[in-house]
C-alpha cells in the first residue's frame, strides 16, 4: 500500500511541477506579447474576444477583464470594420479612422490561425497619415504654384513667335522648342497634383507613336542644351513604332539626351 501512496504523490508533485511550467510560459507569452508594438486580439470561431494585449485594449478600447467573451462587433463597431470582417477577405489592412481616441487611424490586419480563430492585428499609423497629408498638400500647393509662370512664360513664347519682326535664327529655331517644353512642363505639373495623379494612374492610355517622327524634336532639344560643346548626331535603324503613352516616352527620351549631354566631357576644339 505504501509504494502506491509514493507513485501517486510522485504522479501529483509531476502534475504540480507540469503545471507550474504552464503557468510560467502562460505569463512569458502574456509578458511577451504586452512588449509588441501592435495591439493583438485572439478571437474564436464565432468571432467572440479570447484574449487581447494592453495595446489592443488602448486601439480599440477593451477592457480584458469585462470583455472577454464579447462579439468583438458590439465593441468595434464602425461599419466597415463590420463589413470587413464579414467579408472574409483578409488579403489587405483596413485603415480605421474615427475610433474612441479622436484622430486616430488604425491598420487593422485580421490573420487566421489554428482552424477558424482569428488575430486581429492593430497599428497605430496616425502620425504616417499626417506626413501623407502633409506631403500630398506640399504637392498639390507647388503644383498650383508653379502654373501661374510657366503660363506666363508660355505666353511670351507665344506672343514673340507671331511677331514679324523677329530675324534671329537662332530665336526662329528655339523659340517653338521653348513653347514646346514649357507646355510640357505644364502637363507635367498637372499631372502631379495628387488629386488627380491617382484616377490617371488607374487609367491605361496607350497609342501608337511614330518615334522616326519624335526624334528629330528630342534632337534639336538636345542641340540647345549642348550649345555646340557636343557633337550629336541620330542614327535610326528601323522605322517601327510602340505602342505607349506619348508624354512618358518623349520625357524618357530627354532624359537620356539631357544626362549624356551633362555627363559627357565637351568637345575639345583644336
Amino acid at each position: 500500500m505504501g509504494r502506491y501512496f509514493a507513485r501517486l504523490n510522485k504522479m501529483v508533485r509531476e502534475h504540480r511541477k507540469e503545471r507550474t511550467k504552464r503557468a510560467s510560459a502562460l505569463h512569458d507569452l502574456e509578458q511577451a506579447t504586452s512588449a509588441l508594438p501592435e495591439g493583438v486580439v485572439s478571437l474564436d470561431k464565432t468571432d467572440h474576444i479570447e484574449w487581447c494585449n494592453p495595446l489592443a485594449e488602448q486601439h480599440l478600447g477593451l477592457d480584458s477583464a469585462r470583455d472577454i467573451g464579447q462579439q468583438i462587433t458590439y465593441l468595434v463597431r464602425q461599419p466597415e470594420f463590420v463589413e470587413y470582417l464579414a467579408a472574409k477577405n483578409f488579403t489587405d489592412p483596413l485603415l480605421l479612422r474615427g475610433s474612441r481616441q479622436g484622430d486616430l487611424v488604425l491598420s487593422c490586419k485580421l490573420v487566421g490561425y489554428s482552424g477558424n480563430k482569428k488575430l486581429l492585428v492593430t497599428r497605430d499609423v496616425t502620425r504616417f497619415e499626417h506626413i501623407e497629408t502633409m506631403r500630398r498638400d506640399f504637392v498639390a500647393n507647388v503644383s498650383h504654384e508653379l502654373l501661374t509662370p510657366l503660363t506666363v512664360v508660355n505666353g511670351f513664347v507665344e506672343t514673340m513667335q507671331d511677331m514679324a519682326s523677329l530675324e534671329n535664327d537662332m530665336a526662329r529655331r528655339a523659340l517653338p522648342m521653348m513653347g514646346e517644353q514649357t507646355m510640357r512642363m505644364t502637363h507635367l505639373v498637372e499631372i502631379a497634383d495628387p488629386s488627380k495623379l491617382e484616377d490617371r494612374l488607374n487609367v491605361l492610355k496607350e497609342e501608337v507613336l511614330d518615334v522616326p517622327k519624335m526624334l528629330p524634336g528630342c534632337y534639336q532639344v538636345g542641340l540647345v542644351l549642348s550649345a555646340g560643346q557636343h557633337q550629336l548626331k541620330i542614327e535610326m535603324l528601323s522605322e517601327s513604332k510602340l505602342l505607349g503613352c506619348a508624354e512618358e516616352l518623349r520625357s524618357a527620351f530627354g532624359n537620356l539626351i539631357s544626362n549624356s549631354i551633362r555627363y559627357t566631357p565637351p568637345v575639345v576644339k583644336l
